[in-house]
């Protein structure tokens, strides 16, 4: 099942209120909660993606059971017998004791028929964090009403969620331990549940990342020569990364390598300060402590000069 909610695609508002009802339902409970996946993509960034029979929504870790009890209150949904799941987009179920799943008996066409409650802490986000959730204004709502509207990630969050989770989720299973291969135990159900959950993980993020750089920027094979050539929009949400995702985001996403010995990001800071203070002192969406700038090229200057 599925609609084109971005494109248009005849979805009415009734429609779109029954597919995310379950976001309403943690809302009433004053939940903290994140659609994710397909739906996010639609909604709020314009990836013209199919929606399928699972919704899924991120809540904090630890409130997995007061997440389903709410949802279960307002909403004809009961806990699924289900303890494999399939993270969306993925192209493998896996064992997750992060994620939770109901079912509803009362099928119809655009209700989702699953929703997926996963802990926000499996793909490194976090939904009690303001600075990383949007209320994004539904269509085709007015914005009248509290429920016309949806908690979803920040484009910047979204992009260093799939990129933690890229790097430290999906990385080579952990090899067996001494006492283990001393006494002659190897857990291989264990190691295969955890490639499992990794080739999951994998699928989603790669295909996650896939539509986020393709719709929001653009990106078609271009290659930028240098970092001075990137598109502003692209500057503004690499600037809002961690800091640990920003030459990743920088030479993977956008394919310009960034010269050795060299910082392109201070530069980036500089520039957009620079143009803040000329065009009256508006703000420039970036912010940058001066003391601890100074203190990073010292410590900069440093290493260079220990090399």
């Amino acid at each position: 099942m599925g609609f084109h909610a971005s494109t248009g695609g005849g979805a009415s508002a009734a429609v779109v209120a029954r597919r995310v009802s379950p976001c309403f339902a943690l809302s009433k409970s004053s939940i903290p909660y994140v659609l994710w996946g397909e739906d996010s993509l639609c909604f709020a960034f314009d990836v013209p993606t199919i929606l399928f029979a699972t919704v899924n929504i991120l809540v904090p870790t630890g409130r997995l059971a007061d997440a389903c009890s709410a949802i279960t209150r307002h909403l004809p949904y009961e806990v699924s017998p289900v303890r494999c799941h399939r993270l969306s987009s993925s192209n493998r179920a896996a064992f997750f004791r992060e994620c939770l799943r109901l079912d509803t008996p009362e099928l119809s066409f655009y209700n989702p028929e699953h929703v997926l409650l996963i802990e926000d802490g499996l793909l490194h986000f976090d939904t009690t964090d303001p600075r990383c959730v949007q209320r994004h204004r539904l269509e085709p709502f007015p914005p009248v009403n509290e429920g016309d509207f949806v908690n979803v990630p920040t484009l910047a969050a979204y992009f260093d969620s799939l990129m933690l989770t890229q790097r430290i989720r999906c990385s080579s299973p952990q090899p067996v331990g001494w006492w283990d291969w001393l006494m002659g135990r190897r857990p291989v159900e264990e190691e295969e549940q955890l490639q499992n959950r990794q080739e999951c993980l994998r699928s989603h993020v790669a295909i996650s990342l896939s539509y986020l750089t393709l719709y929001t920027f653009k990106k078609k094979g271009r290659m930028y020569p240098d970092v001075e050539s990137i598109d502003q929009s692209i500057q503004n949400v690499a600037a809002m990364l961690k800091e640990e995702n920003r030459e990743e985001f920088l030479h993977q996403f956008i394919g310009v390598d960034p010269p050795p010995g060299d910082d392109p990001w201070e530069r980036m800071i500089e520039s957009s300060d620079s143009e803040g203070d000329d065009a009256g002192g508006g703000q420039s969406g970036i912010e940058c402590d001066d003391g601890e700038a100074s203190g990073m090229g010292a410590e900069r200057e440093e290493s260079r000069a220990k090399e």
